[in-house]
Order: structure tokens, then sequence, then C-alpha cells
């Protein structure tokens, strides 16, 4: 047992995989620690900061425009709101469950073109001479249980929008990290609404 936990460790992609990590925990935590300060600075400017005063009214006032918002910016893997709780929220205003689903489903998959993107770049210009190496393996790997394992991720109440930029980093195929994504996301969906139709007939 301690000489397979020391291979794990001594295993180059993984420690890659790690430094990846903390380069995204590290923008997370900037964003936690300076977020207010850089707003308050991006307010300063006249456009900006009438971009984020409707922004602001548009997702008080619940409308479908600022569900669309809170999404979108909740989706990418450094804010990451709980896209069950926005359901919830956005149901009780009144709108179609299915109307509210099909609006999240869509902003949310830009979200994580966004996310996966992101991971493509923190490889390509800072991670490539490290990754590069053992990419190919871990991909071989991943090929075994990938549809099952992203599907999964993505169904669960899980930050799963990490997962997209771990998919841009090791440059898994675009297409099928979509696809496997989105279908995960339609099935949380439906869960999503099974569960609203089912308590409001208790």
């Amino acid at each position: 047992m301690k000489n397979n936990i020391r291979e794990l460790i001594k295993d180059k992609f993984i420690r890659d995989l790690v430094y990846g990590l903390l380069i995204i925990v590290g923008l997370y935590t900037i964003g936690i620690l300076y977020g207010n300060k850089i707003l308050d600075i991006l307010t300063r400017i006249n456009l900006f900061n009438d971009v984020y005063k409707l922004i602001i009214y548009e997702i008080n006032n619940k409308s479908m425009l600022g569900l669309s918002i809170i999404t979108f910016t909740g989706g990418l893997f450094f804010i990451a709101y709980p896209a069950e709780l926005i359901f919830l929220i956005f149901t009780r205003a009144g709108y179609s469950i299915f109307y509210i689903s099909l609006i999240m489903i869509i902003t949310t998959m830009f979200s994580q073109m966004v996310n996966y993107g992101v991971g493509f770049y923190i490889e390509e210009k800072i991670l490539h001479k490290f990754v590069r190496e053992r990419k190919k393996e871990f991909l071989s790997s991943l090929k075994k249980y990938d549809y099952f394992f992203i599907i999964l991720i993505n169904i669960l109440p899980l930050p799963a929008d990490i997962l997209s930029v771990i998919l841009g980093m090791v440059k898994y195929d675009f297409r099928k990290a979509m696809l496997y994504t989105i279908i995960g996301k339609l099935l949380k969906f439906v869960f999503l609404i099974l569960l609203v139709i089912i308590t409001s007939y208790l």
C-alpha cells in the first residue's frame, strides 16, 4: 500500500496536474480576497458601472436575462454558484420549470466552453513542457470510462465546472467533452423538474 502511494506521488503527470490545480485555486483565492477591490476599480469606469448596475437590477428582479447572467457566471470554475439553488429560486418566481431549465442548460454550456478554454490555455502556455509526456497515457486511461465519469460528475450536486478546466488542460476532445457535459446537465435538470413536480403534489 505504501509503495503504491509513493509511486503515485512520484508520478510526474500527477504532480503536474496538481500544479495546474494549484494555479486554478490561486486564481479562485485572488477572486475571493481581492474581488471587491477589483470590482471597485472597474465600477469607476462609466460604461462598466452602467453594465454592472443593469446586471444587478436584472438579477434582483429575477428576470430571464438575470437568470442567464447568474447561470453563466455561476458556471465559471472560479465562481461556481450551485445550479440547483438557482433553479429553485427562479422556480418560485413563477416561471415555467421547462423554460428555466432550457435557459440554464444553454448558458451553463457557454460557461463550460470558457472553463475548457482556460484549462487549454493554462496547459498551452504554462504546463505544456510538463504535461505533454504523460498526457497520452492519461487520455488512454480516461477513455475506458470517460463518458460515464463526465456525465456522472455533471449530474451530481458537485462543483463539476472544474472538470471542464481539467479536460481542457489534458486537451481531451472538445466535442466529446461538451457532449458528455450537456448530457449530464440535461439529466440533472430532468431530476430537478421531477423533484419540483413530485413535491408540488405533496
